[in-house]
């Protein structure tokens, strides 16, 4: 057992989710609040511990199941590189992050515990309900997203709110499709949700829940800020950016499985970066 698969379990590169802490100094305009910062990266390294520990316990759970899956069975548990016992005392220190996240701000602690239990459910029951494991994973974004403005004593637009939830539905969606591409028929083999699903229903929930989020983000766009005749200016590049996801995802790429792929398609990634710039500058852009 190495460093290295130690690492490996705790999945950094799943990290990106996390970043959804920072969405509420942008959006409440507090980018240049230096006072922030501190009490944002803490808990961004918080909630990526306690990440972690999810990612852990949920290979624990799943171990006899992922070494029937041909992508999963390479991972540090079912590969053999790491040991039970060790992943069992590795996810509970990584959870003792939650004590921390308490003294850093009680509500931020109330938000960590609520990602934490959620993942506990999901891991131990949920899973196995088709589309509750999708409506469970996705409430993990917005719990983040939520943690953020807990922070800086930001209040969030429940549009805001809404279309984070719709993104994370989305990219759940879009990870079950790659997955059930991938399996095929060997998807029986997996005792959960996933041999509920179907890639035409996938495909179907996907057309959907596209169409919801794109509307959902218009309206935010539109309607909540005072710059709205700015923010529109993003509406056209969110666009273009779910439809070429859309395009990876009816494919089954891998990138539709793990998202954070996504920066290696020059176009999703310059896409992604032209958003966050416009939405800076609209939201900071002075008027005269």
């Amino acid at each position: 057992m190495s460093l290295a698969s130690l690492l490996e379990l705790m999945r950094p590169w799943q990290w990106y989710k996390n970043l959804l802490i920072f969405v509420a100094i942008i959006f409440a305009r507090q980018l240049g609040n230096i006072q922030f910062y501190p009490p944002l990266l803490t808990g961004f390294l918080l909630l990526c511990l306690i990440s972690s520990a999810n990612y852990v316990i949920n290979d624990l759970v799943d171990y006899s199941r992922d070494l029937q899956h041909p992508e999963k069975r390479r991972r540090p548990l079912p590969s053999g590189k790491v040991g039970k016992p060790a992943a069992m005392v590795l996810g509970a220190v990584l959870a003792l992050a939650m004590l921390p996240a308490f003294w850093l701000n009680v509500l931020f602690g109330v938000s960590a515990l609520m990602i934490f239990l959620t993942s506990q459910l999901y891991s131990f029951f949920l899973k196995r309900l088709a589309f509750v494991d999708l409506m469970t994973l996705s409430s993990n974004y917005v719990w983040r997203a939520v943690a953020g403005a807990f922070l800086i004593g930001a209040v969030l637009s429940p549009w805001l709110i809404l279309t984070a939830f719709l993104l994370a539905v989305y990219l759940t969606i879009c990870k079950r499709l790659g997955e059930v591409l991938l399996l095929g028929n060997g998807i029986r083999a997996q005792n959960s949700a996933l041999s509920h699903y179907t890639p035409d229903l996938l495909k179907g929930n996907l057309t959907v829940i596209s169409s919801v989020l794109i509307v959902a983000y218009g309206i935010y766009t539109s309607t909540v800020f005072d710059r709205s005749f700015l923010m529109i200016a993003t509406f056209p590049i969110v666009i273009f950016l779910i439809l070429r996801f859309n395009h990876f995802a009816l494919q089954g790429h891998p990138m539709a499985r793990r998202p954070e792929k996504a920066f290696k398609d020059k176009l999703l990634a310059a896409g992604l970066f032209a958003w966050l710039i416009v939405t800076i500058l609209s939201l900071y852009l002075p008027l005269g």
